[in-house]
């Protein structure tokens, strides 16, 4: 019967997964469950003898399968052989999307087990991107755009686009969403990111003579306000062109802009150290790694390694102020 070989199959598939997460870790412990996801197999493994077990060296051995780890118990994600695409279209539509109370939503896809992450670029606030050519960050952007233009009135929202590459946002050219035309050429992307500068302290102006705090007060007596978006998709070309007065445009909004409505997300594919500068890391702490070619890489855009161990496409690392990084698949958009 077609149910029964379903079952079949599937406890055949459970079993080759409990032989792949006792080959990791060994017979000391047992797994107590299996979730299957999008993308990955998420095994609940509880450690029979914890204090006989070297962590540091098993952290080492399992790379990027180990997404949490507790004093007793570890969760380790195994890839599917056939993964499924995480569609943006149905998150949009999901109940999740539809009721959530954040000022900012954004949906960065779905978790390791299928659930709905919507999260709120207004507590971020500022966004670093970063993973090797083709991993996801454009699709990543455009998902940013997507949610927020969803939920958003265009009274409201504004967005700011330096597209260097030109090709992934040439589909919002004409949105009434832009607050100026999409920057396409690097040279002209430090002069946009020093009109947002100009912006921002205008805006401390009105905020003073408003006699508020920042943009969610000011808003409750005034529509001229609207959250402003500025995304840079590949900081390295804007770099190249005048490294010291890009990084300090990106100092100043980043330290000064949240309370004047401005969040900045910056995307790039070159991970050394004369592209994302410690002053850069230190002022973006919100961190999305896609899948490095090493583990210099990841180190450097995550501060530790795993990055290199995702997969090829649609699968990130979220690390907040240096918290531990969360694994997410992000969602597909064309």
């Amino acid at each position: 019967m077609p149910g029964k070989i379903k079952q079949i199959k599937k406890a055949i598939k459970i079993l080759e997964i409990a032989n792949a997460v006792y080959k990791l870790l060994g017979a000391n412990g047992h797994i107590k469950d299996i979730r299957e996801g999008p993308k990955v197999y998420s095994c609940d493994y509880s450690l029979d003898n914890p204090g006989a077990v070297d962590l540091g060296k098993l952290i080492k051995n399992l790379g990027g399968n180990l997404s949490k780890i507790g004093d007793k118990e570890l969760t380790i994600d195994l890839a599917k052989a056939e993964q499924d695409i995480v569609q943006l279209a149905s998150l949009l539509s999901s109940p999740e999307f539809k009721k959530t109370k954040n000022a900012l939503p954004v949906i960065f896809g779905v978790d390791t087990v299928g659930k709905p992450m919507i999260l709120d670029l207004f507590k971020m606030p500022h966004l670093l991107v970063g993973g090797q050519a083709g991993s996801g960050k454009s699709t990543l952007l455009k998902s940013v755009y997507e949610s927020l233009t969803r939920k958003l009135k265009s009274s409201a929202l504004k967005f700011l686009i330096i597209d260097s590459k030109n090709t992934d946002f040439a589909k919002y050219k004409n949105s009434q969403y832009l607050l100026k035309p999409i920057v396409n050429k690097p040279e002209k992307g430090l002069v946009a990111l020093e009109q947002v500068v100009d912006i921002m302290n205008e805006r401390y102006a009105q905020l003073r003579a408003a006699k508020v705090k920042n943009i969610q007060e000011y808003q409750k007596k005034h529509k001229d306000m609207p959250y402003i978006i500025v995304m840079v998709d590949e900081l390295s070309d804007l770099m190249a062109q005048n490294r010291r007065e890009v990084e300090s445009c990106i100092q100043q909004i980043a330290q000064k802009a949240r309370a004047t409505g401005i969040h900045l997300i910056v995307a790039t594919r070159d991970l050394s150290r004369g592209n994302i500068s410690d002053m850069i890391r230190a002022n973006l702490p919100t961190v999305v790694a896609f899948k490095t070619r090493d583990k210099s890489g990841s180190v450097r855009i995550l501060g530790e390694g795993g990055a290199e161990n995702l997969l090829n496409y649609g699968d990130i690392l979220l690390s907040n102020a240096g918290r531990m990084p969360v694994r997410m698949h992000p969602a597909y958009t064309r």
